[in-house]
């Protein structure tokens, strides 16, 4: 199971599980998951794709800073 408490831990377990990019953020990671009464649906899923979006961009920087490492 990922890391609950550790927002960072999650993240990082996500190169090896990849988040499907259908999923909200927050049912893979619960660590990061807002009150649902508080915000309304569409900034959630602004904030979801948000985070997405980070967690994938910097997984793609490591993946380059390799390659550029092993050629």
């Amino acid at each position: 199971m990922l890391n609950v408490n550790k927002q960072e831990g999650s993240l990082r377990r996500s190169r090896r599980y990849p988040v499907k990019r259908s999923l909200p953020t927050w049912v893979a990671f619960p660590s990061l998951r807002p009150p649902l009464c508080s915000l309304p649906r569409a900034t959630l899923l602004a904030q979801a794709k948000r985070i997405v979006k980070a967690v994938f961009t910097r997984a793609e920087k490591r993946r380059r800073i390799k390659l550029d490492a092993t050629h």
